[in-house]
This record gives C-alpha cells, structure tokens and sequence, in this order.
C-alpha cells in the first residue's frame, strides 16, 4: 500500500516538478535576452544624445542563402536602433542587405585605422554609400566595426547618422574627437554583451 501511494504521488508530481524547472529555465533566458537588447538599446541612446545626431543604430553580418555555385550570400541587418524625435525609424527597411552592395562600406570597416567622419556631400559620386545615405536624408555618419574576442573577425559595426548640416557644422576637431572616443566606447560595450552571450 505505502509502495502503491509512493509511486503514485511520484507520477503525479514528477511532470510538475519537470514543468517548473522547465519554466524557470525559460524565464531565465527570456530574462537574459530582455536584459541583453534593453542594455544594447540605451548605450545607442546615450551615444546618439552624447554625440548631438540622429541616429545611432548597430548591425550583425550574417548569412543568408546561397548563389547558384553554392557560395555563401554575405548579408547585414540592423539589429538595434536608436533615433531623434522626429526621425524615421529604418530597422523595418534595412534587414538583410547584401554586403556586395556596399564594398565601400566593408573596406572602410576593415582598413580603416582610425574612426572618422565621413561627410556624405564630399564622397564621390560612384561611392555606393553615398546615394543609400543621400536616400536617408543623412549628412554626414561615423562608422566603426565590432569584432570577435580576439579581433579578428568583422561581425559587425556601430553608425552615427547626422541629417542636419547645422549640427555638423559643429563638429570641429576637438568635438570629432569626442565623437569618435565616444563611439569606441559604446562599441566596447556593445561588442563585450554580444560576446558574453555567444560565449
């Protein structure tokens, strides 16, 4: 009799108690990955207020279906994005691009020695970013990449978009400097979370 209740209370509160430990498990990582966008979103709010633009936004490069002889189709999509009262949001519209569409950009992220800024009137007129931007009202943007732990590998980039050439009339050097520190920080950041969650 004690054998028959034993097993039948085990029956009855073994499903149970594998349900609540699952959803704990999913409450955790539900948590985490709250915890993880909500940080990412407020260092892009602060850079963009700290830096007097637009928008700030950060994407992954990623891949995404194959050409006809079987290669890889690199892509980026904006992941997280912060804007201005009044500027349109453009996560929605920019999902995966095609990396081959803007080699500028590519290059920029992995020669570049130095963040700088990059005045979208003064690249030239065969400059793939330039009528992408000119598209989005932007006058002027900072890009810098975030890679892997060991820096070697381009998984992604932080963007400053300035749309008013009021405000980027007031970046002189010292202020460009302070954009640029500013930008490298956030991109620690943001670089050491994704790199922690991966891990």
């Amino acid at each position: 009799i004690v054998g028959s209740f034993i097993s039948g209370a085990l029956i009855v509160w073994f499903p149970k108690l594998r349900s609540n430990s699952s959803k704990k498990k999913h409450n955790k990582i539900g948590k985490r990955f709250e915890t993880l966008h909500t940080r990412i979103h407020e260092e892009l709010t602060q850079l963009r207020v700290k830096c007097d633009c637009a928008r700030t936004w950060c994407a992954s490069f990623h891949n995404g279906e194959s050409f006809f002889d079987g290669t890889p189709i690199r892509k980026w999509s904006i992941t997280h994005e912060s804007v201005h009262l009044g500027i349109r949001n453009s996560v929605e519209e920019t999902q995966s691009i095609m990396a081959s569409r803007f080699p500028e950009l590519v290059q920029l992220l992995q020669e570049q020695k130095e963040t700088s800024l990059q005045v979208t009137a003064l690249l030239p007129d065969n400059h793939s970013l330039k009528p992408y931007m000119q598209s989005r009202n932007v006058t002027g943007f900072m890009v810098t990449p975030i890679m892997d732990s060991k820096g070697l590998t381009l998984y992604g980039f932080i963007c400053c978009e300035w749309s008013s050439l009021t405000h980027l009339d007031r970046i002189d050097a010292e202020k460009e400097w302070e954009t640029i520190e500013a930008i490298k920080e956030s991109r620690n950041v943001i670089q050491g979370l994704q790199i922690n969650t991966k891990d």
